[in-house]
């Protein structure tokens, strides 16, 4: 689906790839698109389970981030088709896929947000914020990967990590979180 796009991709190609049989395809799914909302819903669970266990075991709130991101894009320049199945194949797809995308980006955001301390309830970025960031990232991602940079997206951690942190603490303490100075009292 990565290669053809999810439309044009035939049960014939995907079960040539996966090396089975269109009967053994059948005995596991009734359709192509049930075949990537469950191979979709795998992957999710393994990138977003990498990023949450990344951070796991630090109290410091930049350093949390820091790792929850380094691990995601760690695994999309491992495997830089996994981020095109996860960030923009859906996206021409509709319906079911589609909605598993924008799931993703909610699951994405909260796991970077519960990466901050709590803001007060007035200082608290716009939701629209948090959505932007996390489709902007994605976008970063996928462009990276379509322009053959997909093994060096983990390069872009400073940048990304950054742009994360800007509408939670300010752009001074970001940037200071971002050259090592731990400093992230709100602004």
């Amino acid at each position: 689906m990565v290669e053809h796009g999810y439309h044009e991709a035939t049960v014939s190609q995907i079960v040539e790839a996966a090396g089975v049989s269109r009967r053994t395809f059948y005995q596991y799914f009734s359709s192509k698109e049930e075949c990537f909302v469950d191979t979709y819903r795998v992957v999710e669970d393994f990138v977003l389970g990498e990023m949450r266990q990344a951070g796991a075991d630090t109290d410091d709130c930049a350093s949390r981030v820091r790792a929850r991101l380094q691990a995601g894009l760690g695994v999309v320049a491992a495997n830089p088709d996994l981020a095109l199945f996860l960030l923009a194949a859906p996206q021409s797809a509709g319906g079911e896929v589609l909605e598993n995308y924008s799931t993703l980006l909610r699951k994405l955001r909260e796991l970077l947000k519960d990466g901050m301390s709590p803001l007060p309830e007035d200082r608290r970025p716009p939701e629209a914020i948090d959505d932007g960031l996390a489709g902007g990232i994605a976008s970063l991602i996928v462009h990276g990967v379509r322009a053959g940079e997909g093994e060096e997206i983990a390069a872009r951690l400073d940048e990304i990590f950054e742009l994360v942190l800007t509408p939670y603490v300010g752009g001074a303490a970001a940037a200071a979180a971002v050259r090592g100075r731990r400093s992230m009292s709100p602004r």
